[in-house]
């Protein structure tokens, strides 16, 4: 399916409150026939989804599991359409600890101009996908860009009103391995862009034969991992760039100068 299985999947909800806490927990199931083998695979998927009363934080928990008797190649990434202003503003930013990004499909002049290939790493961030400013319609051109940035954290921000909102990713357990990170996809496009959360470097089955695209699980095998959005305010990109750590409560900053800065994701402990 274009948008994936889970898109049109039939989810079993439930919710709940407690003291502090409310909780939403989605399950599902699929099964589809391997792109490329014909083999037959069948997947349960869950997603906890946690939110904390005096913090804007939600933590989702995601497992997947091989419920199939035979062995199950996968891509999962999942997106909201999160934007700092609640629209798509001059002087949103994107921001990731990274040096490098593998690069995808793309139509765009400052990848083409670096003589940057499809399907290949290069220098992280890349000019023009990590702002953004509003177009004209007479200038936009169909440029797009996806790049997948393997990183622990990612910030959405406004450089104009300190807007922002925090992704938090803990490291991804597949089987009995350990991937450090997910990706964070940053597909950029002219008039919009979107970050979306993935475990593999690619999201259209027409690269399933990259073993890097996909995702491979034995019968039996579960993937999990956890993953934190906030949102909040106080951080301009130049603050943004000085990040040092991000903890599920609070970004921690390089100071100008004194003591490091500190902005918490809900009430101050």
């Amino acid at each position: 399916a274009s948008k994936g299985y889970l898109n049109t999947a039939v989810w079993e909800t439930s919710a709940a409150v407690k003291d502090d806490l409310a909780t939403l927990v989605a399950r599902t199931a699929i099964a589809y026939n391997d792109p490329l083998s014909g083999a037959p695979a069948r997947l349960a998927f869950s997603a906890t989804v946690t939110g904390t009363a005096g913090s804007s934080r939600l933590q989702t928990d995601f497992l997947i599991e091989n419920t199939g008797e035979h062995p199950a190649r996968l891509m999962f990434v999942a997106h909201a359409r999160l934007a700092p202003e609640g629209a798509y503003r001059e002087g949103d930013y994107i921001w990731a600890p990274a040096e490098r990004c593998w690069i995808s499909d793309f139509q765009w002049p400052a990848l083409t101009a670096a003589g940057v290939t499809p399907h290949s790493w290069t220098a992280w961030p890349i000019p023009g996908m990590d702002t953004f400013a509003p177009k004209a319609p007479g200038e936009q051109r169909g440029d797009f860009a996806y790049a997948f940035i393997p990183a622990n954290w990612l910030v959405v921000g406004n450089d104009r009103t300190e807007n922002f909102v925090v992704f938090q990713a803990s490291e991804i357990k597949i089987g009995p391995r350990f991937q450090p990170s997910p990706y964070y996809c940053v597909l950029r496009r002219d008039g919009d862009y979107l970050v979306e959360v993935g475990v593999s470097r690619e999201l259209d089955a027409r690269y399933w034969d990259d073993p890097e695209a996909v995702v491979a699980l034995a019968p039996g095998e579960k993937l999990s991992y956890s993953l934190h959005l906030a949102a909040g305010q106080g951080l301009a990109r130049a603050k943004a760039q000085r990040i040092i750590a991000v903890r599920h409560d609070r970004i921690v900053c390089q100071p100008e100068k004194g003591m490091a800065a500190v902005i918490y994701l809900g009430e101050k402990p």
